[in-house]
Order: structure tokens, then C-alpha cells, then sequence
């Protein structure tokens, strides 16, 4: 039997870009295949062994410091940007989907979407 659409898969469909990728080609495809690996988002009460457990201290604290400064990095950054603001998921998966659509031959390139950041630094 022929499809009359496309099949499509896309990993890290958990959330962010993988996620608002996979919802924006929904429409497109006729079967989206989605994977994630999500890692448990809490290690408490967990038997690690000393190391592990120094391991994923030090991780984990990193990770909650990047997390709470990063929001107030990035409004510094929404006004260097000739769009005054940061791309989100949804402009990525649209980049996505356009190449998909509209440009099927493109393949091994870097895009910058960045709202025209990187023509400004």
C-alpha cells in the first residue's frame, strides 16, 4: 500500500527541540516515530556507591548553578539580539520543518538561528 505521506523519526522527543520538532512534523508525517532517554530527574535515596555518590553531587550541583543563572544570561543576551529576543524551541522546529518541506536536497549544513546574533559579535 503507498503512503501518501512521509515516515519520520525523532530522537530526544522527551522535551525541547526533540519534542517541539516531532510535534511540528505531527501534521506532516504519517508516522512519527519518537524515542527519549530521560534521566530520573532525582538521585535522592538512591544507593551509589562513595564515588557515585560524590560524582553526582558535584553534577548535580553544577547543573542547578548553570540552571539558575542561565535564565538571567540569556535576557542579556535578548538584547544584543537584532530580534530583542532568544529562539525557542518552537523557532528551531520550524527551521526544521521548513528544510523538510521546502529544501529536501540540504543536508550536512550548519544553521544559525539565533534572531541575528551572530551577524552582530
Amino acid at each position: 500500500m503507498a503512503q501518501d505521506r512521509p515516515t519520520a523519526l525523532v530522537t530526544g522527543s522527551a522535551s525541547g527541540i526533540g519534542r517541539a520538532a516531532a510535534l511540528r512534523l505531527d501534521a506532516l508525517v504519517n508516522n512519527a516515530g519518537m524515542t527519549s532517554q530521560t534521566p530520573p530527574d532525582d538521585l535522592d535515596g538512591v544507593d551509589l556507591a562513595e564515588w557515585d555518590r560524590v560524582f553526582a553531587v558535584n553534577v548535580r550541583g553544577l547543573f542547578q548553578v548553570t540552571r539558575a543563572c542561565a535564565p538571567r544570561l540569556m535576557e542579556r543576551r535578548a538584547t544584543w539580539t537584532p530580534m530583542q529576543r532568544n529562539v525557542t524551541v518552537e523557532d528551531v522546529a520550524e527551521s526544521i520543518f521548513s528544510l523538510i518541506t521546502s529544501n529536501p536536497f540540504v543536508t550536512g549544513e550548519t544553521i544559525v538561528i539565533d534572531g541575528g546574533y551572530a551577524a552582530t559579535s
